[in-house]
């Protein structure tokens, strides 16, 4: 989920824009955050195109009504996932805290306290108080987004006419 990227100078590791390192600990709140609005604009246009869209013309209703009814399904997948995730990082937190496995060795002190920050790192971005969760299930940051993609997705047809426009008027004239 780090989505990690190598320098080419250095070859050291570089994170997407929104990965927040701080000492030991990531944050991916805002990478969620976009990551979700990301996929609820590919998915809705997807399903537009499946409409005929963009060649035929949909009124802005019929676009905010697939958009919001893909955000829906899209917030339900999600929350499936992370009940699942808050499962299986119960399961690895137990795991890990039980004594009777080889793992409590004195020799394994330090490959312990760097799967406790994995987990640590884990529970803050994807456990049940998660950051990232609470912005895509909050209405206060949908409608933002929203706004966005809604007015990105009206205006196609006048931004493509511009852009014909502004690239023709670039063009040498051939007569």
């Amino acid at each position: 989920m780090l989505h990690t990227r190598t320098l080419d100078d250095t070859g050291e590791a570089e994170f997407r824009p929104g990965v927040v390192i701080e000492a030991d600990a990531i944050d991916l709140a805002d990478e969620f955050e976009r990551q979700f609005f990301g996929d609820v604009i590919l998915f809705t246009v997807e399903r537009l195109t499946a409409l005929d869209f963009p060649q035929q013309v949909l009124s802005s209703d019929a676009i905010a009504a697939t958009l919001d009814a893909v955000r829906a399904e899209m917030t339900l997948r999600y929350r499936t996932r992370h009940a699942n995730i808050v499962n299986k990082l119960a399961a690895l937190t137990a795991l890990l805290n039980s004594p009777v496995h080889w793992w409590h060795a004195p020799e394994h002190t330090g490959a312990r306290a760097q799967f406790r920050v994995f987990l640590d790192n884990m529970q803050r971005n994807f456990g049940t108080d998660s950051p990232g969760h609470a912005r895509i299930a909050s209405e206060g940051h949908w409608q933002p987004w929203r706004q966005r993609q809604l007015a990105a997705l009206t205006r196609f047809h006048a931004d493509r006419d511009a852009w014909n426009r502004a690239l023709a008027a670039l063009s040498p004239n051939r007569e």
